[in-house]
């Protein structure tokens, strides 16, 4: 029980034999394999190119397959917090910007000649506008995924007839 703290045990009923069966149910958390998935928007990110030639500027010792391997997981690490940083709950960020562009156009409506309402609004804009093309180009890629999943499924129905 100190192993598997959380797992749950069912003694059956012998019924006509000697012996009673056990089912034993694991609950632990497993930790679960994510693969890296590289998304398209990041590359118009201003830290981006940054980010990369600071994960592939890392002085590594050791052979050449060894210098690949360590430059490749540290810039998933890299572009991992990039994407937490400035992309995580995308839909949530492009729906806020949007609340914030309306708010701040409302308020030059009613404030016409303020000039620093002008300028807020504009940047709120081209906040919307980036983050809106950022979830645009996550769904796009998204459902090309699953299309060509389901298209390789489909194959698999026609080649078998």
């Amino acid at each position: 029980m100190d192993s598997f703290p959380e797992s749950e045990t069912t003694f059956l009923p012998p019924g006509v034999l000697e012996h009673c069966f056990i089912l034993v149910d694991i609950l632990s958390a497993v930790p679960r394999w994510i693969p890296f998935k590289f998304f398209s928007y990041w590359m118009k990110n201003v830290q981006f190119k940054s980010e990369v030639q600071k994960s592939w500027g890392l002085p590594i010792s050791g052979p050449c397959c060894y210098h690949l391997y360590r430059r490749l997981t540290t810039l998933k690490l890299l572009l991992r917090s990039l994407n937490r940083h400035f992309f995580s709950r995308i839909g949530e960020r492009v729906h806020q910007a949007r609340e914030e562009l309306a708010f701040a156009q409302e308020q030059c409506a009613k404030y016409p000649f303020n000039a620093s309402l002008a300028s807020e609004e504009k940047a709120l804009y081209a906040k919307f506008i980036d983050l809106s093309l950022a979830e645009e180009s996550f769904n796009r890629q998204k459902s090309r995924v699953q299309w060509l999943a389901w298209g390789i499924r489909i194959l698999g129905l026609f080649i078998r007839k």
